[in-house]
Formats: structure tokens, C-alpha cells, sequence
């Protein structure tokens, strides 16, 4: 481990008290060094002086000492809940106050138990809970820390939580009065949520994982076994999850039991109030492992108030007869007998024991994404939304969409011009309507209780303006968040929105409402700033950067600046936090244009310190400080960013990618169907939101708009989605907002002096033909944004239009091998067998030719770079 001490032996961690044990006997030196690693190990956190770590909740300290400790523990002889308990003299639970619980378990592994539990998610999320009218919400925990599947699956969908189900217990187990913590550990839920898509729309779920990070689980810090220990608290681990699905305001909770006869999963499987489904395959060992575990649970008669069990016997082979059948449900059913519904046990013999056929198309998941297809209208999926149906009260979602008129063609184009003109630069109007995008709300969701401090990453023309311009029109942080979510929440303290750093070139509209915002601060936070002090600063970083390299020098200046540009005589950031802690308010620097400040990252290190010592530097720094009132938000181009950020790039982008501005396929899709609507909002009726509907949904919803093909449905012609995300697309399967909205003004204009088919707005020759003049703007965008890009573009210009062709070799247009790996970085370029391609958002501004004349086979290039990749 790097940040250990020589002397170091063992570290202990108490809820009151780290006691760190050492070899030798430790000298002044030693106590030294070993302030220095713990003061790089927690930051701010860690007192130097008084020798203490501040935790982020309950504002408690935890002690550093260094000792010989020989720690003994105590066990009492109290019946508890576990497999290993004899005695079964259990004290009644009460009536959970929160929501159900539902506990997934198995007597091994890899018969389907995850499966089963996300096929419960699946059914459920397509049913509406009546009483408060809204689809069904649920707070879904891997508990299963040997085999942690969704937790592994949630890390394929770049979710990474704060807050693990070990982490939660630790906290229970801390702290006598456990419900204290039920606030602290909702709020780390809700910053991140896993997206499904179900039934072709993407329903958002709150997860608990297993564990933050593997260590955890090597150095686990508690276990049920630990936590139910204490003096009446047998079933407290249910009643906390149970607590815990209220204070998130969910319908219910499912939970992903570990496998076999485990300790872990024994005081939820005990616990009457649990709704259990048991997962068996028809082998013997699976069977008999299965029913020896349920004599256990079901040593005696079940009360009339609690729950049935659910036996689901999965993976059945096609040769299992219905008399095999009988006899296996007759195994589980013999169990059953116990329970003091032995009079209904022959009615609802379908609700204890489910056979479920065996589907190769389950044997193998890698991600979220192909469940649903693959769970849709299987075997598995129908048995257990008929067991759903019988739990809840619930019904269907059974609404219709509306059909889209014909008879409005000529007025939505005009409108459609006319809107897609305003919002082509967004960044020069006061449009205070936006979309949400997925990016906005996992930032939203991560810092919804603290001030943001994070780096936004996104291509050239990805929206970083707009987002900025967004933040700052808000005014706040939490007005902000209300936007994204389209909520309306009230938020104990308010986080003001400070302009530090702004893009040279914005409107004037944008400047003079910077420069009101910043006049409204000033009555706000008593800062003493104005629009002059971003002017100011803009040309104080250039001179500096004539004076100094060292990264050192650069996180001096940019903490200094931040500080200053306050107007008030702060010494540092600690004394910026006094202040606002004396005031209950937060502030949320907000910084973009770096890229136009330092034009040469490339080739300049100077440049790169410069950039790195405020995108790591500061931001690491900020981030540290125990309950931070001090935010910042950092819109950084891409490429920057990766120049910049040369030795830990894949940390560092792993930390920030969920908030990556960036239009995917399905995301420009959804810009297209939210733009219609902006135009009539009549094109899209349905209650489902446009951010929770899929790739396949969306595209059917833009049939209107620009047909199902290039041509009549049963033409040869290209689908239209796929034909206008492939054009507009760079290299790296990456596309611009603003791209997206030219295209279809210039796709509108030409629809009005064509005749469009009758079954959609844009004629495919006005489709075609708006690629050309959208590559043109581009191109000239390109140059003016990134100068090294201009002059290679002005290589690959130089000669006349009849010359340039694809492919290409670098030497017809003295290119060198460097220029052409940042075309290529940009996904501006790639070399395919023996020559240079282009992607036809860039090919047509730049004037290249098909050698062969014939049209570009755009899905093949794309996907042929991208094998190359």
C-alpha cells in the first residue's frame, strides 16, 4: 500500500477511535510522517494539531492513536435469528413502519436467483401503484457479497455509489439510535440510480450496492451477525431497509440474498414480515440444499398476517414431465404444511411452487440493456407478473398515443425553422427551456445536498455554454436541480450561482445577464463583484502564464484568484467556508472557456500545468473539505482535458464520465422528438417522459418527423435514424447538439420547397441534401474553436476540389504522422487497409469526393473505425 508507514504493524477502527498499532517504538520523525500520510489520505478532514478525522455524517470525530491494543469481544448467549442458533425462541417482530421487503435467496448459485429478483423489477415497473398514481419505485440491494452480480452489472453501467450495504450496516451498527442514520444513507442512495429499460422506455430504480469498492469486503467492517448482537435488535436489519424504502419514498425493497446456509442472509430469512422467493434448479443438490434451509425458517406455524413463500423451480429441462413436476413441488410442499395456512395450502398451490422452463437466451447477461429484450414475453417474466398481480393492488398502464395530424405540414416546417434558428446557438438567447439529459441528471442527483465539485467534460459543441449559461440563469444550485427534475423542492440551504471563468465570445444578450446576476450576488453573499472582475481575471491568467511552469505555482494562483475574485480578504478556503457557514449559505463557482485562454495544450506544457493544477489540483482540493461550502464546476473540452490530464486519464475520466456532456445515438435521438415538441406540442402525447423512452421508442415516435425510411416503407432506401445519426456522426460515434438542430432547419427549409411524402414532415431529398451546408458550418466552427485544427484543415484544402478525393494517403497533402493522430483523436480520421477516410459530417465541408463515386457507405465506415479502435 502506498500511504503506509515503515512502522506501521496493523490499523483498528472503533466508532469512536482509529488505534494504530506499531513495530518499534515510534520517534518525533515517525509522528511526523505519519501526520503527513493521514493528512494525504483524508485532506481537510484530518486536524494535524488536535489529531482527529471529522466524518461527513453526524459531525463526530474519530480519534488517532497509537498503541498496542489486544481487543477481546463479547458474546452473550441471547437466540438470535441465524443458522447456527438452536434455539428458535424468537421475539415477535412489530409491524414494519416502512415499506415491504422482498428477499431474493438460493441454495446455490447460477440457478437464476438475480435473474428472478430483476424480473420482479420488471414487472413491477410496468404497473402503476393507484394510491398515489405514479409507476411503482423501489430501492433494489445487493446483499449478496460473495457473488455480487448487480452490483457487477451496475458497474457495466458506470454506476458507482458512495454508499454500500456495508457501509449502511456499519453505520446501523454504530450508532444505538440507527434511525438517525436513515436520512444520511437516502441522500448517498439518491445520487446515483440505476436506468433499465423496460418495456422500451428507461425506468429510473434507487441500488444499494454490495460493497463501494472490493476492499470493503476484505476488510469487512461489520456483518449482520455483529449488528443483531445488540440488545433487542433481532430484526432491526429488515426494519432499517424497510425505513430506509420510506425515507426514499419507495414502494419497496428487494433485496439479493447471498446463497446457501450463510450468516449474512440468515436475520432476513428469519424474519417473518419478509416476503421470500426461493430459486431452486431441478437438480438433486439444489433440492434437497433448498428444503433443508426452509426446515429451518419454517419450524413453525406462519401467522395469518405474514407473507407466503414463493419456491420458483428454475431452468427446467424440457424432458421433466408434469408427474416429475408433482413430485418436486410435493418436497417443498411437505414444508409448508407447518404454516398455520395449512388450510389454503392446497388452493394456492401455484402461489408456493412456479416451474419455469429452461431459456438459453437467460444463460448469459452482460448488462442491464438486455434483459428486458430478453426477459420480454418469456416463460419467467409471465409467472412472475402473475405473482405481482396477487401481491399488490395495482394496475396496468394501458394509455394509447395519439395519431399525428397531416394536415399542419406547411406551418410546423416554418415553426420548425424558426425554432431550431434560435436554439442553433443557444448560448446567444435567453431560453430558459432546455432538455434533460442524463448527464445533467446524474450530476444533479450526485450533489443535490452539497455543493458541486466536479469537472464537466464534453466535445466541442456538446452544450457546455449551454449548460453554463443554464446554471447561471438559475441563480442557484437547487433552482438548478428543479429544472432538471421538473420538481419544485424546497432545500434548507441555498447554493448561489458565481460566475468565475466565462467563454470570450458570448452575446451581449448573455453578458448583460451575467452582469445582473452578478449586481444580485453582491445584495446575496455581501461579495464585492461585478462583470469587470471576470474581465479582469481574464487577462491577469494570460500574463501569468508568461511567468511560471511549475504546478505548484499554477493551484497558488488559481486558489488565490478564486479567493479574490470574492472582493473580500480571504486568506484561504477555510476562511471562505467560516463565512458561509456563518451565513448558512454555499456558493458554486462556475468556470468555462479554459480551451480559449490555453489555445496550445498540445504543444504547449505550460498550458497543461495550467489546465491540470485547477482540474485536479483545486478540485481535489475543494472536494476534501468536511461539509464543503465551497463548490465548483469546471466545463472542460474534451481533448483538453485529455491532454492535459497525461498520467492517471483513465482515473480521472472514470471519476467524471457520468457527467459527460456527450450525444449518443439515443440522446440525439431524444433532442430531435424534444425539438418536434417544442414546435407542436401535439407530436408527442404520451404521460411517459421523452428522457425515459429507448433508442426503439424513439425512434418509432420520429416517424412523423422524418419517415421510417429515406424513401417509401417498402423502398431499399436506408431507415431514416440510422441513416441521419451515421451522417451526423464523427469517428468516435460522438455528435453535436448543435449539429442535430442545423440539420433540421436546414432539413425543414428545404422540405418547403419540396413535396414531402404524406406520412412525414421532411422529404428524404431535403434530408440529403441539408448534410452539406451542416458539414460547411461545422468546418468553419471547427476552425475557429481549435487553431491546430484550422491549419491541418487548410493542408487538406490546398488543392483543388477535382484532387481531393477519399481515401488518401498523408503525403498527397503533407500531413505528418502526429497531425494525422489528432485528426484522428478528434474522430475527424481513420485509416482504413491502405488509405485515410473522413466521416461525412467533416468530409463534405472539407469538399472530398468519393473516388469511386458512388454513394458513402457511412454505417460501414463508422463501424470499420470503430473495430479499428
Amino acid at each position: 500500500m502506498q500511504n503506509w508507514h515503515h512502522k506501521w504493524s496493523s490499523v483498528d477502527v472503533y466508532n469512536d477511535e482509529i488505534v494504530i498499532s506499531t513495530v518499534h517504538d515510534f520517534t518525533e520523525e515517525d509522528y511526523l510522517e505519519s501526520d503527513i500520510i493521514l493528512k494525504e489520505m483524508f485532506g481537510l478532514h484530518y486536524s494535524r494539531e488536535s489529531r482527529f478525522i471529522r466524518l461527513d455524517f453526524g459531525e463526530r470525530i474519530l480519534k488517532i492513536s497509537f498503541e498496542h491494543l489486544e481487543n477481546g469481544f463479547h458474546e452473550d448467549n441471547q437466540s438470535l435469528p441465524l443458522f447456527k442458533e438452536l434455539s428458535r425462541r424468537f421475539s415477535e417482530p412489530e409491524d414494519l413502519k416502512g415499506v415491504p421487503v422482498i428477499a431474493f435467496h438460493s441454495y446455490k448459485g447460477g440457478v437464476g436467483r438475480t435473474l428472478s429478483l430483476l424480473s420482479t423489477v420488471r414487472a413491477l415497473s410496468t404497473k402503476r401503484n393507484t394510491e398515489k398514481n405514479r409507476q411503482y419505485r423501489l430501492l433494489i440491494v445487493d446483499s449478496d457479497i460473495e457473488a455480487p452480480g448487480l452490483t457487477w452489472l451496475a458497474e457495466t453501467q458506470g454506476i458507482f455509489s458512495d454508499m454500500s450495504l456495508l457501509d449502511a450496516l456499519a453505520l446501523v451498527h454504530d450508532n444505538k439510535n440507527w434511525k438517525q442514520v436513515l436520512p444520511f444513507v437516502a441522500k448517498k442512495i439518491k445520487e446515483t440510480a440505476l436506468r433499465l429499460p423496460i418495456e422500451r422506455q428507461f425506468v429510473e430504480h434507487f441500488f444499494l450496492p454490495a460493497y463501494r469498492e472490493v476492499q470493503q469486503v476484505m476488510l469487512m467492517p461489520t456483518t449482520p451477525e455483529n449488528i443483531i448482537k445488540m440488545n433487542d435488535r433481532e430484526w432491526v436489519i429488515t426494519d432499517f431497509l424497510s425505513e430506509l424504502g420510506r425515507e426514499l419514498e419507495v414502494d419497496a425493497v428487494l433485496i439479493d440474498l447471498r446463497a446457501g446456509v450463510s450468516e449474512f442472509a440468515a436475520p432476513v430469512l428469519f424474519d417473518p414480515r419478509v416476503r421470500k422467493i426461493y430459486v431452486s434448479s431441478t437438480s438433486l443438490q439444489s433440492r434437497r440444499g433448498l428444503k433443508t434451509i426452509l426446515k429451518q425458517i419454517y419450524d413453525k406455524p406462519l401467522h395469518e398476517k405474514y407473507p407466503y413463500p414463493t419456491v420458483l423451480i428454475s431452468m427446467v429441462p424440457e424432458e421433466i414431465d408434469n408427474e416429475e413436476r408433482m413430485n418436486m413441488a410435493e418436497e417443498f410442499l411437505d414444508v409448508f404444511k407447518s404454516m398455520e395456512k395449512e388450510q389454503d395450502i392446497d388452493k394456492p398451490f401455484d402461489r408456493l411452487v412456479e416451474f419455469l422452463s429452461f431459456s438459453s437466451n437467460l444463460v448469459h447477461l452482460e448488462g442491464f440493456d438486455s434483459i428486458d429484450r430478453k426477459l420480454s414475453n418469456s416463460e419467467m417474466s409471465k409467472t412472475i407478473d402473475l405473482l405481482v398481480s396477487d401481491w399488490v393492488d395495482i394496475k396496468a398502464n394501458s394509455e394509447r398515443e395519439n395519431s399525428i395530424p397531416n394536415n399542419k405540414k406547411s406551418s410546423f416546417l416554418k415553426k420548425l425553422v424558426t425554432t431550431a434558428t434560435e436554439m442553433e446557438h443557444a448560448e446567444t438567447k435567453l431560453i430558459s427551456n432546455f432538455l434533460t439529459t442524463i448527464p445533467l441528471k446524474n450530476i444533479t442527483r450526485k450533489y443535490r445536498y452539497t455543493a458541486p465539485v466536479s469537472v464537466v467534460l464534453g466535445a466541442k459543441g456538446s452544450g457546455k455554454t449551454f449548460a453554463y449559461l443554464q446554471l447561471l440563469r438559475s441563480g442557484t444550485w437547487e433552482n438548478f436541480i428543479n429544472k432538471v427534475e421538473g420538481g419544485n423542492e424546497k432545500f434548507e440551504t441555498i447554493t448561489h450561482v458565481v460566475p468565475f471563468l466565462k467563454p470570450k465570445n458570448l452575446a451581449d444578450e448573455s453578458v448583460s445577464d451575467m452582469s445582473l446576476h452578478m449586481d444580485a450576488l453582491r445584495t446575496a453573499l455581501g461579495f464585492d463583484i461585478s462583470i469587470r472582475s471576470i474581465l479582469s481575471l481574464t487577462d491577469e491568467i494570460e500574463l501569468f502564464e508568461a511567468n511560471t511552469g511549475t504546478e505548484a505555482e499554477w493551484k497558488t494562483f488559481w486558489r488565490k484568484k478564486i479567493l479574490e475574485f470574492t472582493g473580500l480578504p480571504f486568506e484561504n478556503f477555510e476562511d471562505l467556508q467560516t463565512y458561509l457557514e456563518k451565513t448558512n449559505k454555499r456558493v458554486l463557482f462556475i468556470a468555462d472557456g479554459l480551451e480559449e485562454l490555453f489555445l496550445n495544450v498540445t504543444n504547449s506544457s505550460k498550458e497543461r500545468t495550467a489546465v491540470r493544477a485547477l482540474c485536479q489540483g483545486i478540485i481535489n482540493e475543494l472536494r476534501s473539505m468536511p461539509e464543503g461550502r465551497i463548490g465548483l464546476l469546471l466545463f472542460l473540452r474534451r481533448d483538453v482535458a485529455i491532454n492535459s490530464v497525461e498520467q492517471n486519464w483513465t482515473q480521472f475520466y472514470a471519476q467524471y464520465s457520468l457527467f459527460e456532456l456527450k450525444w449518443t445515438n439515443v440522446e440525439a435521438l431524444r433532442l430531435a422528438l424534444w425539438l418536434s415538441c417544442e414546435v407542436d406540442k401535439s407530436f408527442y402525447s404520451s404521460q411517459i417522459p421523452i428522457e425515459n423512452l429507448t433508442g426503439e421508442a424513439l425512434e418509432e415516435k420520429l416517424y412523423p418527423l422524418w419517415g421510417i425510411k429515406l424513401g417509401r416503407k417498402d423502398s431499399k432506401e436506408a431507415y431514416s435514424a440510422n441513416w441521419i445519426i451515421a451522417v451526423l456522426s464523427d469517428l468516435n460515434e460522438q455528435l453535436q447538439a448543435r449539429d442535430i438542430i442545423r440539420f433540421l432547419r436546414y432539413a425543414a427549409i428545404e422540405s418547403t420547397n419540396t413535396t414531402p411524402l404524406n406520412d412525414r414532415y421532411l422529404s428524404p431529398s431535403a434530408i440529403r441534401n441539408a448534410i452539406k451546408p451542416c458539414s460547411e458550418q461545422k468546418i468553419k466552427e471547427i476552425e475557429q474553436e481549435m487553431p491546430l485544427v484550422e491549419k491541418i484543415f487548410a493542408k487538406l484544402q490546398s488543392k483543388s476540389p477535382d484532387q481531393r478525393q477519399v481515401p488518401f494517403q498523408l503525403e498527397d497533402f503533407g500531413l505528418s504522422n502526429d497531425e494525422a493522430r489528432f485528426l484522428e483523436q478528434q474522430g475527424y480520421l481513420v485509416k482504413i487497409d491502405t488509405g485515410y477516410y473522413m466521416p461525412e459530417i467533416i468530409r463534405r465541408g472539407l469538399g472530398f469526393s468519393l473516388q469511386s463515386g458512388a454513394r458513402p457507405k457511412v454505417f460501414a465506415l463508422l463501424k470499420r473505425a470503430q473495430r479499428r479502435k
